[in-house]
C-alpha cells in the first residue's frame, strides 16, 4: 500500500473514516517514527495490521470503535516510546497484551463513555513504562496485582471508580513519584495503602468520597512534597497527621469542615498555596547590545501564596462559610495556633525602687572634718531614671584619684551623680560646700544638649532602562 516510501518518517491518517487497515499495510514504510491513525473508525487492531514498523516511537489510536486489547492485538515494537489507546470503548485489557512493548515508556489507556477493566498481569513485559495513564477504570478495589510487571513506573494517573484502596496496592511499582487518584470516588484507604512509597513526592486524592483517613497513614511516605485532599468529605483530620513531612503544598479547600483547635497545627503558608509553572524569561540584566545567548526559556515551578484556596468552616454554624484560619486566631483563639511569624520584642521590666536608703559618708582628712549620713530617700524612681543612675554609678568607680581629697573614702549617692560632672567633681566635694550639699529630685536634673538636627535629603534613585542609560527616578 505504501511501497517505496522508504524515507518517509511521519504520517498521518486521521479522521479519514477508516474502518480497518490492511494487513502488512505499512511494510514499504519500514522507517516510519510517528504513526496517527485517530478520530477514525477502526473497529479491531490485529498483529498483522501494524506489523513491520520495526522504528515506529509514536504511535496513536485513540478515537477509534475497537473494544479490546489482547495479546494478539500489537506486533512486535522494539524502539516504541509513546502508545496512546485513549478514548476507545475498550473494556477489557487482557493478560500479556503488551509483552512485545518493552521498550515503551508511556502509555494512555480508557475513555470517557465506556468502563474499562484492568486483569491481573495486564501489564506484564513493561520494563521500561514510565507513565501509565488509565481513564474511566472501574474495580471494586484496588490491589497491588494488577500493577505486576512495572517495575520502573515513575507516575500513575487513574480515574474512574474505585471505592477502596487494599493494604500494599502499590507495593510492585515502588519508584512511583507521582500518584493521581483525583475522580475516582474513593471512599476508604488501608492505613497501609501506601506502603513502600518511599519516593513518592506528589499525592493528589482530590474530588473523591473520602471522609476519614487513619492516623499515620502518610508517616511512610517520607518525600512527599504536595499533597492535594480538596473536594472531598472530610469534617476533621487526625491531629499531627501532616507532621514529620517536608511537605510545600497542602490543599485542603472545598471540604465540610468542623472548625475546633483540633486544626492548630494546621499551617496557612503551606495550606493557602498554589503552584504555577513560569518561564524563565530573558535576563534583561545585560549591557547594551548583548542579548540573552544560548540561554533558552524554561519553565519552572513556583509555590504561590493564594487566599481564595483557604478551607472554610462549615459547622459550627455561626462561622459558616468562615475562613478557617481566621477562625482559629480570632474566635476560637487556639492556644497552639501560631499562623504568622511575628518578631519579638523583648520589653525592659520596670524598675520600681521603693524603700530605698541611699547614703553618702565621707572622711576629709584635712581638717578631720567628719560628715555623717546626708539623707534617706524613699521615693519610687522610674525606670529610665533608674538605668540613668545605674549608668553614672559605672562611671563614678572610674574616677579612682582625686587631687583635692586625701585619703578620701566615700560613698557617692546615685541621685547625686547625675547632677555631678566628673570634672567639677572638687568643688562638690570641698569642705566649705559640704553644708550646702543639696539633694536633687529626678526631675530637677539638667537636660542634656540636644543634638542638632540633620537636614533630610531627598533620596534619588536610578534605573537602568532598556538602552542600558541610567534613568533618576525621584521616591
Amino acid at each position: 500500500m505504501f511501497e517505496g516510501l522508504n524515507n518517509l518518517i511521519y504520517l498521518f491518517l486521521e479522521k479519514n473514516n477508516l474502518k480497518f487497515i490492511p494487513d502488512f499495510a505499512f511494510y514499504g514504510t519500514a522507517n516510519i517514527k510517528t504513526l496517527s491513525l485517530a478520530h477514525n473508525n477502526l473497529l479491531n487492531i490485529q498483529i498483522r495490521n501494524l506489523a513491520g514498523l520495526l522504528e515506529l516511537e509514536y504511535l496513536d489510536l485513540s478515537y477509534n470503535n475497537f473494544s479490546q486489547l489482547s495479546e494478539l492485538s500489537l506486533p512486535p515494537f522494539p524502539k516504541l516510546k509513546l502508545a496512546n489507546f485513549g478514548n476507545n470503548p475498550i473494556n477489557a485489557v487482557f493478560p500479556n497484551t503488551f509483552e512485545v512493548m518493552n521498550t515503551t515508556d508511556s502509555i494512555i489507556l480508557g475513555g470517557l463513555d465506556t468502563s474499562l477493566t484492568i486483569l491481573t498481569n495486564s501489564f506484564l513485559g513493561l520494563k521500561m513504562l514510565k507513565k501509565l495513564t488509565i481513564k474511566n477504570l472501574k474495580m471494586a478495589s484496588l490491589e497491588k496485582e494488577i500493577f505486576i510487571g512495572m517495575p520502573n513506573l515513575n507516575e500513575l494517573i487513574l480515574t474512574g471508580d474505585i471505592p477502596k484502596i487494599e493494604y500494599d496496592a502499590f507495593l510492585e511499582v515502588d519508584n512511583l513519584e507521582h500518584l493521581i487518584l483525583n475522580n475516582c470516588n474513593i471512599s476508604k484507604i488501608s492505613v497501609d495503602g501506601f506502603m513502600g512509597l518511599n519516593k513518592l513526592k506528589v499525592l493528589d486524592l482530590s474530588r473523591n468520597n473520602l471522609e476519614v483517613l487513619p492516623y499515620g497513614i502518610f508517616d511512610v511516605l517520607s518525600s512527599l512534597r504536595e499533597l492535594y485532599l480538596n473536594h472531598n468529605k472530610f469534617q476533621e483530620l487526625p491531629k499531627g497527621i501532616f507532621a514529620n513531612h517536608q511537605l510545600r503544598l497542602i490543599r485542603l479547600n472545598n471540604n465540610p469542615w468542623h472548625c475546633s483547635c483540633i486544626m492548630s497545627d494546621w499551617k496557612p503558608v503551606l495550606i493557602n498555596r498554589i503552584k504555577q509553572k513560569v518561564i524563565n524569561g530573558c535576563n534583561q540584566e545585560y549591557d547594551k547590545g548583548i542579548g540573552c545567548g544560548d540561554n533558552k526559556n524554561e519553565m519552572t515551578v513556583k509555590y504561590m501564596y493564594e487566599n481564595s484556596v483557604a478551607p472554610k468552616c462549615s459547622t459550627p454554624k455561626k462561622y459558616q462559610n468562615w475562613n478557617v484560619f481566621h477562625v482559629l486566631r480570632k474566635q476560637l483563639k487556639c492556644v497552639d495556633f501560631k499562623p504568622k511569624l511575628k518578631k519579638k520584642y523583648h520589653k525592659l521590666k520596670k524598675f520600681n525602687i521603693t524603700n530605698t536608703t541611699i547614703a553618702t559618708q565621707s572622711n576629709v582628712t584635712k581638717n578631720n572634718v567628719t560628715i555623717e549620713k546626708i539623707t534617706e530617700i524613699n521615693n519610687d524612681i522610674s525606670t529610665e531614671n533608674s538605668i540613668k543612675l545605674r549608668k553614672n554609678l559605672e562611671n563614678a568607680n572610674k574616677i579612682d584619684n582625686l587631687n583635692s581629697v586625701n585619703n578620701e573614702d566615700f560613698l557617692i549617692n546615685k541621685a547625686l551623680l547625675k547632677s555631678i560632672d566628673s570634672n567639677n567633681l572638687n568643688t562638690y566635694l570641698s569642705p566649705q560646700n559640704f553644708n550646702n550639699l543639696v539633694l536633687m529630685e529626678p526631675e530637677n536634673f539638667p537636660e542634656k544638649p540636644r543634638k542638632p538636627l540633620k537636614r533630610r535629603y531627598k533620596k534619588k534613585m536610578y534605573k537602568q532602562n532598556m538602552f542600558g542609560k541610567m534613568k533618576k527616578i525621584d521616591m
